[in-house]
This record gives structure tokens, C-alpha cells and sequence, in this order.
């Protein structure tokens, strides 16, 4: 559902929608201020009339359990009551999967929403990222932030990047996700097998995938010799990521400082590093999230969408 009316103020980093919803009009705001955590910064969503904060929790309830929060990327999703809560494991083209878990508390108006980006970190209990819902009453309204936890990551979004720099490179080779960590064994990440007989050894792999970067991928290099890059995707969730490429020789490492749709390049969320291993030649790569509470577009993107869905069966 896209909002019929847009207004964005920059300069006071605060993006708000309005919808007509419910017989009244609904707006969502991010990074407004918080009702219930003065200093900090949430998502509000305003305007909900027609409903009392019990039936839109129970209507939060229904949409999941019916398997509608699944957006309009996930190919499948699947329902079971587990671990306390709902669990909805979406399937996306490729056989990727997400996996959430909803724990929905009535008696605190409260739904917490765990992230699990793949069934290797579902499996060991590792979220990276909680959203909360909160349902406030007098007026009726909620209120919503992301809390993204540090957590590693070595899943199949991180392999997809291995396996398009080693394309780029024609230096394709089997890689795994998930795997034994080669640096430190006790770890987790994505790792290639050897790598022989390709036109890329690791004495040559930072310099080729500077240039990689830079021919295929638009790179843009700065004094120091690291590199900018804008990355269009898909998921509707962002248009466009920034992320900062730095090459250490030293270390035979590329560190990759990812900071999401904000051009200003300042809101660091996960730093992935990128080593080429000698010995035989392996690539290794982990993802580090930074731990942070959000509540800007990006996060708004998500809450949104499953609001009005939610707003809209109740209206039905």
C-alpha cells in the first residue's frame, strides 16, 4: 500500500505520512519523538479512530496468524505456534529464507517482533533485531522503534556477495554459508574453497577487486584509497545503500562499512570484512551489526505496510 500524500522535512529528520484509515485519517511519522521514552526517537502512527487498542491488537494478531505480513516479496509463508509466539517463516525466489518470530503481550499492549534472517541463526537463537509495537490508548495510537542487535552475520545475502565479486573476478568456486570460520574456527562465516588456476591469486585479489568495484559497480574513489559505493535493491524497503570500501593491505582484508539509505553516510550499521587467505587461496566474509535503536524511513517502511494491512481487515 503506498500513502496518497508524502511530506519529508530533511532538515528536522522526520518523515510523515498521512492515510485515510478506519473513518479517520492516519498518520505515520518517523524519527518523532517518543510518548513513552522521552530523549529517544520512535515511529508514531496517529489518527486511528474506530477501533480500541484491544481490537487492534487482536487484529495484529489475526493478520500475522493468516499469514498476511508476509509482504509482497516472500513467494510462501508458513505459521506455527512456537517458542512463545508466532512463527512465520517466509520463503523468497532463490530458496532464501526469513524467519520471525511475534510474541504478542495483551496485558502491556506489546508485540515484539524477532528477526531471524535464515534457519542456521533461527536455530541457534540469534535475532538481529527486535521491532516493538506499542499500542498506546487515549488517543488510540502506536508506537514503534527497531532495536538492531550486534550481532555476526554469515548467511545467504553475504554469500550472494562472494559469489558476484568471485563471478566479476572469473573466479567462480563453491562457497558455503554459515560455515566454520577459517580465521577464527569458533565462528561463523561465508567461505569459499580453494581458489586455483583462476586469473586472481591473493596477492593480486585487493587490487582486481578495487578495480572491480570500480568498472562494474560504479565505485567512486576517494584520497585515502578507499571506495564509495550507491547500490540500488529491491525488497521496497530502500532504493538506494551507501557503503564505504576500505582496503588493507596489511591485513589482505576489505573492511565495509554498509550505512544503509542515509546519504550522509554518519548512521554506521554493520561493517563486513571481506579476507583473502593464503595457503591455499580461501576467501572469508562475516557481517558485524552495530548495535542501534532505529526508527527512521527504512523502519517506517516496514511498520507501515503492516499497520495499514492490519487497519484495513479491521475496516473490512
Amino acid at each position: 500500500l503506498k500513502p496518497f500524500c508524502l511530506q519529508r522535512s530533511r532538515w528536522l529528520g522526520r518523515c510523515s505520512y498521512r492515510r485515510t484509515a478506519m473513518g479517520g485519517s492516519v498518520s505515520f511519522a518517523a524519527n518523532a519523538d517518543s510518548v513513552t521514552e522521552p530523549g529517544k526517537k520512535s515511529i508514531l502512527a496517529t489518527g486511528i479512530e474506530g477501533v480500541t487498542a484491544e481490537q487492534l491488537l487482536g487484529g495484529i494478531e489475526k493478520y500475522i496468524r493468516d499469514g498476511k505480513a508476509k509482504g509482497e516479496w516472500a513467494s510462501d509463508v508458513e505459521v506455527a505456534d512456537k517458542d512463545g509466539g508466532i512463527l512465520s517463516t517466509m520463503s523468497f525466489p532463490g530458496g532464501h529464507k526469513v524467519m520471525i518470530l511475534y510474541k504478542i503481550d495483551k496485558a502491556s499492549n506489546l508485540v515484539e517482533i524477532m528477526t531471524y534472517p535464515g534457519p542456521a541463526l533461527y536455530e541457534r537463537g540469534v535475532f538481529v533485531s527486535t521491532c516493538f509495537l506499542k499500542v498506546l490508548t487515549e488517543p488510540v495510537q502506536v508506537e514503534a522503534w527497531v532495536i538492531s542487535h550486534p550481532v555476526r552475520m554469515s548467511g545467504g545475502m553475504l554469500q550472494a556477495l562472494m559469489d558476484g565479486a568471485l563471478k566479476g573476478l572469473d573466479a567462480q568456486v563453491e562457497t558455503k554459508m554459515d560455515a566454520e570460520g577459517i580465521t577464527d574456527p569458533s565462528k561463523f562465516s561465508v567461505v569459499s574453497g580453494p581458489i586455483e588456476g583462476k586469473p586472481v591469486d591473493a596477492d593480486s585479489f585487493l587490487d582486481k577487486y578495487k578495480q572491480f568495484q570500480i568498472d562494474t559497480n560504479g565505485a567512486t574513489e576517494l584520497p585515502d584509497g578507499s571506495l564509495v559505493i550507491e547500490t540500488s535493491v529491491a525488497m521496497g524497503l530502500v532504493s538506494t545503500i551507501y557503503s564505504k570500501h576500505e582496503i588493507k593491505k596489511g591485513e589482505n582484508c576489505v573492511y565495509i562499512s554498509s550505512y544503509g539509505a542515509d546519504d550522509t553516510m554518519t548512521d554506521l550499521q554493520t561493517v563486513a570484512t571481506l579476507k583473502a587467505h593464503r595457503d591455499p587461496f580461501r576467501l572469508e566474509m562475516w557481517n558485524d551489526q552495530v548495535e542501534a535503536r532505529r526508527a527512521g524511513d527504512a523502519e517506517l517502511k516496514v511498520v507501515q505496510p503492516l499497520l495499514e494491512g492490519v487497519l484495513k481487515e479491521l475496516s473490512s
